[in-house]
């Protein structure tokens, strides 16, 4: 198996300056799919099933993974944000020992303990600690072991893990196989069609070990269902102009402004530039996979900067590539022209939003007010200031039996002074016209057994309903549940013109 990686001294002081670029990130507050997680990992944890006691869409082992990390520090989001950041630095030093191996210049291996990071740590709350994130150990694995080509058994055996792995995490994350193939019938010399055939089948059995909870707790007709609802949530948005007008915009943002101009004119520089020949495989083959994983973002037809940063394993080592040639290549006097150019290329790069990550860590510790208020706008998903309002609410009422119906933005949850008990984190599982009809039972034991009831009145997010309106209109649109809520609740008060909040009747 992979040695303990052994790191060059001059190489650690980076790992420090890179300790300190990724430090903002524990003050960074939760995201809806950092909630959805932590929401599974608690059910889990505290004895529930996937897919009978929690619904989501995504593959079971997120769930698993956030499980294990509740079960020793509990449902503490600093914790999360904590193991996260321990995460992002042990994927920069198996890189780095990586990149050692394959004899990368160190400088190189520098830029790139700095520029990863920053790039990391700019995209602010939403866009980390995402399952395409958690990934980026067993891609990095896997295209090492590819490179290296001994053309061993132990050498598939690992691509197999790390594949499998990979795709455990995200289904889509497979497509890298496709990259393996392409430099085993171009740059193989010895072709050996047993040993990426073991490759494939052990990758297929670690997925299958990750679904085997599932299958042993007796719960795969929830999973089925799960499946039938995200084939359908796959169809959107539709294929056609208004989709391709839709990702030309969100790309362009994306890379023009999260990943920055800077950064993308080092990539270029480096796809260019990077003439070694020694190294042009290692070139040629980051290039595509960076090609393949984005074909499979386009492929899913979700284009959030979360579901980029697959790319990031091999897109970042390309960049780091071209900070070097850059500077290398071009000189730079003590002038005018100088002064100018470097000056453009810091305010087109992240440094500027570097330094606001840091005013948000300190008012996390010394000025929660303005810490709440900076993620408290009329942007969808940034409303931190709404959750901790109807916690406070729900907290004051002192009864556990708390159902939350809202897609996109269940934080509220974990701002509550008891576990919050309920399945589903999102409500358009239950509420679509697609949900299974699985999904609408399980729910309806979830209202029954409430005593106090949150809608959200302003969640009309299409993509995920898969229809027109928010929680609250398919809500009461239901006849049945209409008639529920007259006979067994009343309205109690209406937070923020948003939340409408009944509470049982009292018999």
């Amino acid at each position: 198996m992979i040695q303990a990686p052994v790191i060059d001294k001059p190489l650690i002081k980076y790992f420090i300056i890179a300790f300190v670029i990724l430090f903002p990130t524990l003050a960074f507050p939760l995201s809806s799919d950092l909630s959805v997680f932590m929401h599974g990992g608690n059910i889990i944890a505290n004895g529930g099933g996937l897919f009978s006691d929690f619904f989501d869409i995504k593959p079971p082992l997120i769930y698993y993974l956030f499980a294990g990390i509740n079960s020793i520090f509990g449902d503490n989001v600093v914790a999360f944000r904590i193991f996260d950041l321990l995460y992002q630095l042990t994927f920069l030093i198996i890189t780095s020992y990586l990149l050692t191996k394959l004899e990368i210049q160190t400088k190189v291996i520098k830029a790139f303990l700095i520029l990863f990071p920053l790039s990391y740590t700019i995209l602010n709350y939403r866009d980390i600690f995402q399952t395409e994130s958690l990934a980026f150990i067993p891609l990095i694995l896997y295209f090492y072991y590819m490179i290296k080509n001994e053309n061993t058994y132990k050498q598939h055996i690992i691509m197999g893990l790390t594949l499998g792995i990979a795709i455990a995490f995200k289904y889509t994350l497979g497509i890298v196989f496709v990259g393996y193939l392409i430099y085993f019938f171009k740059e193989s010399k010895i072709r050996n069609y047993t040993k990426p055939i073991v490759q494939l089948a052990i990758a297929f059995f670690i997925v299958f070990l990750s679904f085997l909870p599932v299958i042993l707790s007796g719960n795969l007709s929830g999973f089925i269902d799960t499946n039938v609802y995200l084939a359908e949530y796959a169809k959107y948005p539709p294929i056609g102009i208004e989709l391709a007008k839709q990702m030309i915009e969100i790309l362009t943002y994306n890379f023009g402004t999260l990943i920055s101009v800077s950064y993308l004119f080092l990539f270029l520089i480096a796809s260019i530039f990077y003439k070694n020949g020694k190294y042009q495989i290692i070139k040629k083959y980051l290039l595509l996979f960076c090609f393949l994983l984005f074909i499979s973002v386009l492929i899913e037809r979700k284009i959030n900067m979360y579901h980029i940063i697959r790319l990031y394993p091999y897109m970042m080592i390309l960049v780091s590539i071209g900070f070097i040639i850059l500077f290398e290549r071009f000189r730079f006097g003590k002038n005018l022209q100088t002064l100018v150019i470097v000056s453009m290329f810091l305010i087109l790069s992240p440094l500027l939003r570097f330094v606001n990550t840091y005013k948000i860590a300190y008012d996390r510790v010394f000025n929660y007010e303005s810490y709440v208020s900076y993620y408290t706008n009329d942007k969808p998903f940034t409303i931190l200031g709404q959750h901790i309002a109807i916690a406070d609410y729900i907290n004051k009422k002192g009864d556990e039996k708390f159902l939350f119906m809202n897609t996109g933005g269940n934080q509220t949850v974990h701002y509550l002074n008891f576990d919050y008990k309920y399945k589903f984190p999102h409500s358009a599982f239950h509420l679509s016209p697609k949900a299974p009809m699985s999904y609408k039972k399980a729910f309806e034991e979830d209202l029954h057994d409430a005593n106090i009831i949150a809608i959200d009145s302003s969640d009309d997010i299409f993509m995920i309903f898969l229809s027109e309106g928010s929680s609250y209109d398919l809500f009461f649109a239901e006849q049945t549940y209409k008639d529920y809520i007259g006979q067994n609740f009343i309205l109690d008060t209406i937070l923020m013109d948003r939340y409408f909040i009944y509470e049982r009747i009292k018999k």
